[in-house]
């Protein structure tokens, strides 16, 4: 760890005296991003963004946006970032805040400039912050779906499936369902007959004991898998929620998550 944080250190102090030689270093090759591994690995959340601020700094990223038509009540969402997973995130996130059960369903149609982790889809979320628990169900342009869950703060996410929807299109409806302490996912080719996703491996169990509020954020998600500096697009239509929401109607709040220390607290007034 020592010997690693005096390398990337190093490495940096060269890329500020020499820019033009060592400016050019992109995520993941970027000493900064070497740092903010490093510092994830070991739970230091302040080192950790600290670093990351900096190095976006130094970098043009692309904001996050989303924009709702009332007339055909579809959403086009536009996000970056290097992917959901790991031991933070960096994505685009329209949410609403969930009292206790509740599901969302989507129909999703991936645009371009995605890489194999990225994607848009649904989530359920702890907080806000980076790190924090969440289930995700992720699709790609290819007609792949990406199920993964983070059950704690800090630590890795688990990929729990990954692979194609039986019918490889670019649009297809997914569903996140929480019921207690579970979220199961579910997929289906016309949004009528829905398919449990199972886990992978026979060794994965389901998605129980992940540790969240009663108040959680649940909406939808984009991420390019390709860093902060570049975005992709998608559209999302008949959008459905169920359970105690915090508001009605269309979902009109978003932000980018994971490229700064902001909003890393739980919904507020919530508890285990």
């Amino acid at each position: 760890y020592a010997k690693a944080e005096v390398w990337a250190l190093g490495r940096i102090q060269l890329l500020e005296k020499f820019p033009a030689h060592f400016g050019t270093l992109d995520w993941p090759g970027h000493p900064y991003a070497q740092l903010v591994q490093l510092y994830a690995e070991q739970g230091d959340r302040h080192k950790m963004f600290s670093w990351r601020d900096r190095w976006l700094q130094d970098r043009s990223f692309v904001l996050g946006s989303l924009a709702h038509d009332e007339h055909t009540d579809t959403y086009t969402m536009i996000g970056s970032g290097r992917k959901i997973g790991d031991t933070w995130d960096e994505y685009h996130f329209a949410y609403k805040v969930l009292e206790g059960d509740g599901s969302i369903i989507t129909k999703v149609n991936v645009h371009e400039n995605v890489n194999m982790s990225g994607g848009a889809g649904v989530m359920i979320r702890n907080s806000l912050a980076a790190d924090a628990p969440h289930v995700s169900l992720q699709m790609g342009p290819w007609g792949w779906l990406l199920f993964r869950h983070r059950k704690t703060e800090r630590q890795d996410s688990e990929i729990v499936f990954f692979g194609p929807a039986q019918e490889k299109l670019t649009a297809h409806w997914i569903k996140l369902e929480r019921r207690g302490d579970t979220i199961t996912a579910h997929h289906s080719s016309d949004g009528m007959h829905w398919r449990l996703i199972t886990p992978d491996a026979p060794t994965q169990s389901l998605l129980t004991g992940i540790q969240m509020n009663q108040k959680v954020y649940i909406g939808l998600t984009v991420t390019s898998d390709e860093g902060p500096h570049v975005a992709t697009q998608a559209d999302f239509s008949e959008v459905n929620t169920t359970g105690r929401l915090d508001s009605n109607g269309p979902f009109t709040v978003s932000q980018d998550i994971g490229f700064s220390l902001e909003a890393n607290s739980p919904v507020e007034g919530t508890s285990n």
